[in-house]
């Protein structure tokens, strides 16, 4: 959802209402004092902003508890450091004399503020990062709205996207309509499910998650619907399977487009009769279930049967990637950090240092994860948190941050004045095979999580020129070049689950699960 917009509900459909104009807003996404993480202060209408000086004493944060205050760090100056205006349909971000002094107190997207920076709405929208003192870390943003509705387990942030999410949550939840959601791997889909569950009439009965794209092809059926004591050949005791577990209560079925035709028809059935039918029995039985369903593919290219997608859509829900929402990331950074602290008994490193003392993790840090790219989006986050708990677990000090995804680049000009706008660029020539760098293809490729298809069509070559880059790099295989051996301990190593582990394989979802299913069949 773009920032601009806000979320509204019809007919059981979430849609989206502009607003005109979005609001500017700085969040902070690192502070000494970690409860100020999230607190948000509005700054005014875009382009109609008034002009404001960024200091210890302005502006006012305001938090969810509705608490107001300024940033309140001895290390930022009484005076301004930072004059936020706007020009021509641009804002301006403005170095001042106490910032020229140290020119390092304050950086832009990683880089000293020395002169004049033009934003455009683009990268507004994307968030820039403002880094003060190394130790203060902002994001500077738009906002549909000042207003955040209470939060809910699990779906934490602040931005227009987890507001128009946790609101599609609570509009839905009391009802027993299917519900579809769409999102990127990692960015919460069991989360969103679990949530709707929990603010259900159900949320005493069983909330059943279940991987699809984990479930061999061959037992789906069983698993799904049960079977009765000498069904098949091995079927030693009666199974319920996951539709009877869940009866009552919510079941959740993750990457449902990886399922097979027949399996889908069979889900279809239930959503319309509320009937299995397990391997072996004589007649149907009656299940009351609530069905929520999830991909990490758009419509089309869920292989799902346009029958039980028409019956599943009743109410969609898009979860929008990191990305997207980068004023989030200091509060979802924080709780992760949290919880693996807990876990090692080292908690005390998020308490607020005294004034001589160094932070346990600087601000220019967590501005490097600020800006990180994620394309594994929350989960990609979580586990990088550990690592870094990990990694620097009984120092005082964090010395190193694990590898980070690739870093975005700065979006804007370093000019000191407006200029007008350029002419239009001629159309870019199709790039050939060897102007393709070893970074961009798996840059390319880390993107779509590993699907050749999409990041061949990025590139502009066909898949046969990228199997052949593939090839030739390194670093880089087929999964018809991974052993069964390895494969079983990856999914070992990710509890079975199929996303992660084909993550961690650097392969599609797709071609793990056919590497899954052709050693099932032997």
């Amino acid at each position: 959802m773009r920032p601009d917009d806000a979320p509204t509900m019809t007919n059981g459909q979430q849609v989206a209402v502009a607003t005109d104009p979005p609001l500017l807003a700085l969040s902070i996404l690192w502070h000494p004092d970690l409860s100020r993480v999230g607190e948000v202060a509005i700054l005014g209408p875009l382009h109609a902003a008034p002009p404001m000086s960024l200091s210890r004493g302005t502006p006012t944060f305001s938090s969810s508890l509705g608490l107001a205050r300024p940033l309140f760090d001895t290390f930022v100056g009484r005076e301004p450091c930072l004059h936020i205006g706007s020009h021509q349909l641009a804002t301006l971000l403005e170095p001042t004399p106490s910032s020229r002094a140290r020119s390092h107190s304050v950086e832009v997207d990683l880089e000293p503020l020395i002169q004049r920076r033009v934003l455009s709405e683009a990268d507004l929208r994307r968030g820039v990062v403002v880094t003060l003192s190394r130790r203060i870390v902002l994001c500077l943003h738009l906002s549909a709205s000042p207003n955040n509705p209470p939060p809910i387990a699990g779906l934490l942030g602040t931005s227009d996207a987890m507001v128009s999410l946790r609101n599609a949550v609570v509009a839905v939840a009391d009802l027993d309509t299917p519900v579809f959601i769409r999102g990127e791997t990692g960015t919460g889909k069991e989360v969103t499910a679990s949530a709707i569950a929990q603010l259900s009439h159900r949320a005493r009965a069983p909330f059943v998650p279940i991987n699809m794209a984990a479930i061999p092809a061959s037992t789906a059926s069983a698993e799904l619907f049960g079977h009765e004591k000498g069904a098949f050949t091995g079927a030693s005791d009666v199974r319920r399977g996951y539709f009877s577990e869940a009866d009552g209560g919510t079941i959740f079925l993750d990457e449902i487009g990886l399922t097979s035709p027949e399996i889908q028809a069979a889900i279809l059935r239930v959503l319309e009769t509320g009937e299995t039918r397990p391997l072996g029995s004589r007649g149907p039985r009656r299940v009351n279930v609530r069905v929520i369903a999830a991909t990490d593919a758009a419509p089309e290219g869920a292989s799902l049967l346009p029958a039980l997608y028409h019956r599943l859509s009743a109410f969609q829900i898009q979860i929008a990637p990191l990305r997207e929402r980068r004023e989030d990331i200091g509060i979802l950074f924080l709780h992760f950090l949290r919880e693996v602290l807990e876990q090692t008994g080292e908690i005390s490193n998020l308490e607020p240092p005294p004034p001589s003392q160094t932070m346990w993790l600087s601000g220019d840090m967590v501005a490097r994860v600020a800006m990180a790219s994620w394309p594994g989006n929350v989960r990609q986050l979580k586990n990088f948190a550990t690592q870094l708990v990990v990694a620097n677990r009984g120092r005082g000090v964090v010395s190193a941050l694990p590898e980070l995804p690739t870093t975005l680049p700065s979006r804007f000009p370093t000019r000191p004045g407006i200029q007008e706008p350029a002419a239009p660029a001629p159309p870019a020539t199709k790039p050939g095979p060897s102007s393709i760098s070893p970074a961009q293809l798996i840059e390319a490729l880390q993107r779509h999580h590993w699907k050749p298809s999409a990041a061949a069509k990025e590139l502009q070559i066909s898949r046969t020129t990228l199997d052949r880059l593939i090839d030739s790099h390194p670093d880089l295989r087929k999964a018809s070049d991974l052993s069964q051996t390895e494969i079983s301990r990856v999914l070992q190593e990710h509890s079975g689950n199929v996303s992660t582990a084909a993550d961690a394989l650097h392969i599609s979802v797709r071609a793990l699960q056919l590497r899954i299913n052709a050693r099932k069949s032997r």
